[in-house]
């Protein structure tokens, strides 16, 4: 439930006092004036200069509290515009869970697939688990900033999980590929570990600038976005700044790690 100021003189009203807490008691005994519900969580946030958000969540929301709790808020601050009202049900919840994780284990197996067939085991699995530590990396800071802010995710926040598993896997492909590419010509005289520094050495820069492109874009939706596309842009931005340093950093030191047990086994056999 999403109301915004529509008068500057709104604007002063709010900003009167200079104490956030105090005025956001305020709405919150307006709140409480309105509607007999206990469970609510009441924020306000400056969107423009002279416009003022207010998200409102609750479980129970009836129409005559709403139209009730407008009116105070008007009677007290002057007039408000109704942006957006959005109403979950009990089984959305679950449903959202589930459909998200089914899509994230359907692409990390895709990806799996496909790095197999076009490279060797250790790849594909040094790729996923990269793929996977970005994932968790960008779930754990939302769910951080939900326990310390409230902030809530929607299905948004879902597709850009998945796009940033998309963006990571092509950058961490682009430094496998001159990982293999070197191997074919620079093997009999160094080690795989010096292999895969040379590789890095030649490709991180490329993947930089690719990854700083793409968060300028994303930072310029953070700053002059709406506000529905910042939960989109803050996941992405998070994602990709993980998985740039993920596919340089983690996944090659994993290649290396699992390219070492698998000579380490080798020589056990012999």
């Amino acid at each position: 439930y999403k109301l915004q100021s529509t008068q500057e003189s709104t604007q002063k009203s709010i900003q009167k006092s200079t104490d956030l807490k105090k005025t956001l008691k305020e709405t919150q005994a307006l709140f409480r004036e309105a509607s007999p519900v206990k469970d609510f969580r009441i924020q306000l946030s400056q969107v423009e200069k002279k416009k003022t958000l207010l998200i409102l969540r609750t479980k129970i929301f009836q129409e005559s509290h709403r139209a009730k709790f407008e009116a105070l808020l008007k009677k007290k601050y002057g007039t408000f515009e109704l942006i957006s009202v959005d109403t979950v049900s009990p089984t959305i919840g679950p449903e959202l869970l589930r459909a998200g994780l089914i899509s994230i284990l359907l692409t990390l197996v895709g990806i799996l697939l496909f790095v197999s067939s076009r490279f060797k085991k250790e790849f594909a699995f040094a790729g996923i688990l990269a793929l996977v530590h970005d994932l968790v990396s960008v779930v754990g800071l939302f769910s951080l900033l939900g326990l310390l802010f409230g902030l809530e995710v929607n299905t948004l926040f879902l597709t850009a999980c998945l796009t940033v598993l998309g963006f990571s896997i092509h950058d961490t492909i682009v430094i496998f590929d001159r990982i293999r590419e070197n191997l074919k010509y620079l093997s009999k005289k160094n080690s795989f570990e010096k292999i895969i520094e040379l590789s890095i050495s030649q490709i991180w820069f490329r993947s930089l600038c690719t990854s700083l492109t793409t968060l300028f874009v994303l930072l310029s939706l953070l700053f002059f976005g709406g506000e529905s596309t910042k939960i989109f842009a803050g996941a992405m931005f998070a994602g990709i700044l993980v998985g740039t340093y993920s596919s340089i950093f983690l996944a090659s030191n994993l290649l290396s790690f699992f390219q070492s047990s698998q000579q380490v086994n080798k020589n056990k056999k012999s």
